[in-house]
């Protein structure tokens, strides 16, 4: 990914497929996923951030003032930390501690934690919440680790569905990928691939099932030879 510095105070966004490492006034760095945008206030007593699209990791630099990230119905407040936050087009969000902790105040209309609480988030675990549920606390998974790597264009998949490895994919691509065939999408992918270079991955994908890919109407479809 590609890093930049950025001033204290204005936006920050990435096109489809794009995936951005940017230097804040702080120290502290953000990585932003394809299709993101991040509002930024690092300035005076609270350095305040708003993800407001998409995904993004942050690598907190020590400073005495708090580092604070807003996100759907809630807010995240870093403890000397690495963390992925998530917001879906519906507002549901992911918060997942990478290294080190985070205090999470959600404030839905179904969660049980309010503004004046927090709930703490240990290294190793994910929480979701959003506007209409209550927050949720489970360890991340084997495949959800090894997809921490994302920040580089990588991501490992440890016998992931192949549907689930296209979704991930069509995330990143102008051009998707299409099974012509949906029973191939239970078949189970073992291996990283590069998400941003979509025709590299189709074909990878066609040499590991033994498929063909055609391109045609602006997608990669992927069949039986």
């Amino acid at each position: 990914p590609q890093r930049r510095s950025a001033d204290g105070i204005g936006q920050i966004q990435t096109a489809l497929g794009e995936i951005r490492t940017v230097r804040l006034s702080d120290g502290s760095t953000m990585t932003l996923d394809t299709d993101s945008l991040v509002t930024v206030a690092v300035d005076g007593g609270v350095r305040r951030l708003r993800l407001e699209r998409g995904r993004a990791r942050f690598a907190v630099a020590r400073d005495t003032r708090p580092f604070v990230v807003t996100a759907g119905a809630g807010t995240i407040t870093a403890l000397g930390t690495v963390f992925d936050v998530g917001l879906s087009p519906y507002q549901a969000v992911s918060v997942s501690a990478v290294r080190g902790m985070v205090d999470i105040r959600a404030d839905g209309k179904w969660s049980a934690i309010r503004s004046d609480r927090a709930t703490r988030l240990a290294m190793g675990y994910r929480a979701s919440y959003g506007p209409e549920t209550r927050m949720e606390i489970a360890k991340m998974a084997r495949e959800e680790l090894s997809a921490n790597a994302w920040p580089s264009g990588l991501m490992s998949f440890d016998g992931v569905p192949l549907s689930d490895v296209i979704r991930q994919a069509n995330r990143y691509g102008v051009i998707k990928i299409v099974l012509i065939d949906p029973a191939l999408g239970g078949r189970r992918f073992h291996g990283t691939l590069r998400l941003n270079d979509t025709k590299r991955l189709a074909a990878v994908l066609a040499h590991a099932f033994s498929l063909r890919v055609v391109e045609e109407a602006g997608a990669l479809r992927l069949s039986p030879q």
